[in-house]
């Protein structure tokens, strides 16, 4: 259970590169391809994919568009959902190995937690997707 929480914890890092890199690197990512709808992908013009016929002043797309299932609307919604559940499950899957025994090393293991999501996100942000 140990390496699910470690895989589901690294993955999660990743979704948050994705996030950052579309919010803030969109025009010289990887994600600026031809081929892929623009309109799901740039931030710059998928936050109103949540609207009908994209405009804020006709109200939600539909039941959900705006809070709940925003993350069906857009690819930086979709990838934040995806971190919190990938998050979610890598502390399930850890609380379940018991790998806390105490004060001291639950300590450890957030700040290896907190160091690995940095490493994970930076190489991503930085090296991969840009």
């Amino acid at each position: 259970m140990i390496w699910g929480a470690i895989a589901c914890y690294i993955l999660a890092a990743i979704c948050n590169a994705v996030m950052d890199t579309l919010a803030h690197h969109f025009k010289e990512s990887i994600f600026k391809n031809p081929l892929k709808p623009q309109f799901f992908w740039d931030p710059n013009i998928s936050s109103l994919n949540k609207y009908k016929h994209r405009d804020p002043e006709e109200g939600p797309k539909f039941f959900g568009a705006t809070t709940f299932l925003v993350w069906t609307t857009d690819a930086w919604h979709l990838f934040q959902f995806f971190q919190g559940t990938l998050i979610a499950i890598a502390v399930v899957l850890a609380m379940s190995a018991d790998l806390v025994p105490n004060l001291w090393q639950g300590i450890l293991i957030v700040i290896g937690m907190k160091i690995t999501w940095g490493s994970v996100f930076e190489f991503f942000y930085s090296k991969i997707f840009v």
